[in-house]
């Protein structure tokens, strides 16, 4: 089994090789620079790979994501149909994602969005200190991320409720489901965290009128998907007062262009889609794991149900 390692922002994929070798040295990995015979490819290793690289993999049968999201490989129409594909869930990407929402979750508690203004306008205002057991943070999205962090903010002591699309097993008061009752749930949220997968029921879930379900003053924690969010609409909500501010880690265009107006919000804080990164170091084991479980004619863990897009 001959494994294609594609990506178009990873300069290289040394660690993801060193690691994966030490652990099964079988294993055939190729980088592009280096291919080898295309038909031999059977597998590929991606984090937003060109779709065109897909098309000279005639015998492609498995694509396993470096990252827990998967919607970068959904977006290469080249890929060959019935390829399956699998993604990474890893505790230390849980541990980055929960310490992303609890940084933002105590930024909004302690009122900084508004002392970034102040700041910005040389202005002196002391606020109120607001604790984390009066305030609701929603969740939307309740996977392997959204759960674990949901629990993280709940340990802090906020008043955590969440959302999915699908009922939950068992019933639970704080728990929420399917567009009927988005609006009851967003209407409590002081603190929104997006943790949903982007497909297209979720593309631009954050729009004008789902913000204006918010309370006011609500802060948003987006380190999900930029799709996940109208910008415009944002940028209206925070300018309005509607909002109070944000922090965003995703964007509909990456690199953030220069000219963007979220760069001039001072509420709007702004980082490199840094949220959690995948740690070849912890994760390495469950993909040479996906690999020996594929080459064996076995499906592979974390496996993605393309009906749903996750």
């Amino acid at each position: 089994m001959a494994i294609l390692c594609l990506s178009t922002v990873l300069p290289n994929f040394n660690q993801w090789i060193k690691n994966l070798h030490a652990i099964d040295p079988t294993l055939d990995l190729r980088t592009k620079d280096n291919p080898g015979d295309l038909s031999e490819i059977t597998s590929v290793l991606a984090w937003k790979a060109n779709d065109e690289d897909f098309k000279q993999l005639p015998n492609l049968k498995f694509v396993q994501s470096t990252g827990m999201g998967i919607d970068h490989i959904l977006e290469c129409k080249s890929i060959p149909e019935g390829t399956i594909i699998a993604r990474i869930v890893d505790h230390d990407m849980k541990e980055q994602m929960a310490e992303y929402a609890l940084y933002g979750a105590l930024k909004a508690c302690r009122n900084m969005q508004y002392y970034n203004r102040d700041q910005v306008n040389k202005e002196w205002h002391m606020r109120s200190r607001i604790l984390p057991k009066d305030l609701t943070v929603g969740v939307l999205g309740l996977g392997e991320l959204g759960s674990y962090v949901a629990n993280t903010l709940k340990e802090y002591g906020f008043n955590v409720i969440g959302w999915k699309n699908t009922p939950p097993q068992e019933k639970d008061a704080s728990i929420y489901h399917g567009q009927d009752q988005l609006p009851e749930f967003l209407s409590q949220c002081n603190i929104l965290v997006c943790l949903l997968p982007l497909t297209p029921e979720t593309q631009h879930i954050l729009n004008r009128d789902t913000f204006a379900m918010l309370p006011k003053g609500a802060y948003l924690i987006n380190p999900a998907r930029g799709g996940h969010v109208k910008e415009a609409d944002l940028l209206e909500a925070i300018q309005s007062g509607h909002i109070s501010g944000a922090l965003l880690d995703v964007f509909d265009t990456e690199p953030l262009p220069k000219d963007h107006p979220f760069w001039d919000e001072a509420a709007i804080e702004i980082t490199p889609h840094v949220a959690a990164m995948t740690n070849p170091i912890t994760a390495s084991e469950q993909v040479a794991e996906n690999f020996r479980l594929v080459r064996e004619g076995k499906l592979p863990n974390n496996l993605v149900d393309l009906n749903r897009g996750y």
